[in-house]
């Protein structure tokens, strides 16, 4: 007869990081799940500036705001974008050239989705049956913070500001002015973001997480026009302008969870996001 010592087996609660990880590491075809901290700190919280980093992840962009996001040279438009797998409405419009007829898009704004209420990104890049028909390139989908993922509770918070360096000399740190009122900014521009979740017990949970802050861009927009009457496209003309922007973002996300029972969870959420854009 053998005896052993005394010892003890203890379990703990995985963090984003190692649930991504596993996550990853049994997926039944190509996917990259990553954890919204493994870049380090992304100032304007967009998630976009995130996906970006992803391999075979292209981003568009609309004035040095993330816009959509391509997968595997497909548009944006085959790109799906969910929440907790759930379908994301698109606020956006496209007129097709046909002013009397504005039609609702497939591509989703990322600007919408802020970093301090996601606890990590999948990116499909080969399509299962499973998935609708508009994600012929690939498949985003983002989850949600959790308080289940957490042993007790935590608070987060960050304070920051970027420095803009542009006619730092004439200037110095009063505001410079833009060419119209809506841009007048000054070079620091501060910025916060916080979260707060809280496991209540072992079957409740939320959280809760908000942010601002305010860019101001500098940037040169290059337009181009082709002559397609003939048998070859000839460009006709191409335009460079030196453009700024200030951008301003706030939001907001609410989110609880109920433990209803060992493989289910009823999740329920909000998300206000206000932004703001002014262009010369």
């Amino acid at each position: 007869v053998v005896k052993l010592d005394p010892f003890s087996v203890e379990a703990s609660v995985l963090n984003a990081r190692a649930v991504a990880l596993n996550e990853q590491r049994y997926a039944a075809n190509i996917k990259n799940v990553i954890s919204a901290d493994m870049f380090g700190d992304i100032g304007e919280g967009n998630i976009a500036a995130f996906l970006k980093f992803v391999p075979g992840v292209a981003i568009d962009y609309s004035a040095n705001v993330g816009a959509g996001v391509s997968i595997r040279g497909f548009p944006a438009s085959n790109t799906l974008i969910t929440v907790d797998g759930a379908d994301v409405p698109s606020a956006g419009i496209a007129s097709n050239q046909v002013p009397t007829n504005q039609l609702a898009t497939r591509t989703i704004s990322l600007d919408a989705l802020r970093l301090n209420n996601i606890s990590r990104v999948e990116v499909t890049k080969s399509p299962t049956p499973d998935l609708p028909a508009n994600s012929m390139g690939g498949s985003v989908n983002v989850i949600s913070k959790s308080a289940f993922e957490l042993a007790r509770a935590e608070f987060e918070m960050k304070v920051f500001t970027t420095f803009n360096s542009r006619n730092f000399g004439d200037t110095k740190l009063n505001q410079r002015k833009g060419s119209r009122p809506e841009l007048d900014a000054r070079p620091l521009q501060p910025g916060f973001k916080f979260s707060y979740a809280k496991p209540v017990s072992k079957n409740f949970g939320f959280t809760f997480s908000g942010g601002s802050f305010l860019r101001n861009y500098a940037y040169r927009s290059a337009s181009t026009s082709w002559n397609l009457n003939g048998a070859d496209a000839v460009l006709s003309a191409a335009t460079i302008d030196a453009q700024e922007q200030l951008f301003k973002s706030t939001d907001a996300a609410l989110g609880a969870e109920w433990r209803m029972g060992e493989y289910s969870t009823l999740k329920a959420g909000g998300l206000y996001v206000d932004t703001t854009t002014h262009i010369s």
